[in-house]
């Protein structure tokens, strides 16, 4: 790739330097590298991204909570009273017509967050938010996250380059919904499965893949039996084992990317990392200590009752 022109003046070189250091970095396309090497159930990747302190601050007030396949976090037209960050979870975001027909616009795991109305600044969600793939997950009241955002801080770099990186995964659905054929868009939807998962293996029927995917059950049952026949996949019972994942790969459009891989420049790495996520949160949730003198925007240092009301949950039990 060329080069950029250089600047001739030092005085706009150094200008401009200085305007970049304060630009939140740009979205990238990373080239395929292989799987993700931090393994799931490590941590949540935003989370990873955020600043010690940052994250020793938000810990006071998050919980470790277990979602359950098929919970709703959020339904569409509600009010989200928490952000949930999913560790080896996966959650769908759904779009309903009047009939109740549904197709998935995006999926979520530990590269991301539940909550995108806290962060656009909105009270009511467009989507529903349904659990998919059962796993732990971190979360906080959305109170506190809005208090964030209204007062600025390192971590809102971090939230909105996830929200172009989100908005970029619906934009790249919409366009396979319409362009691609069920087999293509089959194959994406699996990978992205096993992108958020443990293993290889998907607890997904044929009727939850044609929901997920706005088509017919009888075009998954035919896209799912090629894929058998291939030597691919192993469906049985509402669970459809991965025996070849580069031949999926080959099979799937180019809509399918890694969550490791479409990333703000800047998520990754950027943070103590999802091990020192785990490390941070979970003795500090545990404990339950009081956050007295810990959210530093507040007056005096102190925060206020209506930034800390009574814990609505109990944290997960281990």
């Amino acid at each position: 790739m060329a080069r950029p022109r250089a600047v001739a003046e030092a005085g706009s070189m150094n200008s401009t330097a200085a305007v970049s250091a304060h630009r939140p970095p740009p979205f990238v396309l990373l080239s395929e590298v292989g799987p993700p090497s931090d393994a799931p159930g490590h941590g949540n990747q935003v989370l990873g991204a955020l600043d010690a302190t940052t994250l020793a601050r938000w810990a006071m007030q998050m919980q470790e909570v277990d979602l359950k396949r098929g919970q709703v976090l959020c339904e569409a037209g509600s009010t989200a009273l928490h952000v949930t960050f999913p560790v080896d979870a996966t959650v769908s975001l759904l779009s309903f017509t009047r009939d109740g027909s549904s197709v998935e616009v995006a999926a979520v795991g530990r590269e991301g967050l539940i909550g995108m109305p806290v962060l656009m600044g909105g009270d009511n969600s467009a989507w529903r938010a349904e659990v998919q793939a059962a796993g732990s997950a971190w979360r906080m009241p959305a109170h506190l996250l809005r208090e964030e955002l209204r007062l600025g801080g390192p971590s809102l770099p971090v939230l909105l380059r996830y929200v172009q990186s989100l908005a970029a995964q619906m934009a790249q659905t919409a366009a396979c919904n319409r362009h691609h054929g069920i087999d293509q868009q089959l194959c994406r939807r699996l990978l992205q499965g096993l992108d958020r998962s443990r293993g290889d293996t998907l607890l997904m029927t044929h009727e939850a893949a044609a929901l997920l995917l706005g088509v017919r059950r009888e075009g998954v049952t035919a896209a799912a039996l090629k894929l058998q026949h291939a030597g691919i996949i192993r469906y049985r019972r509402g669970r459809i084992e991965v025996l070849d994942r580069s031949g999926l790969q080959a099979r799937s459009c180019e809509c399918h990317v890694h969550p490791m891989q479409v990333r703000l420049a800047g998520l990754d790495g950027a943070g103590p990392g999802p091990g020192a996520v785990r490390r941070t949160l979970r003795p500090v949730c545990a404990a339950r200590q009081s956050p007295q003198g810990l959210w530093p925007h507040t007056a005096a240092g102190r925060p206020s009752a209506r930034l800390y009301p009574a814990q609505d949950a109990a944290p997960r039990t281990t």
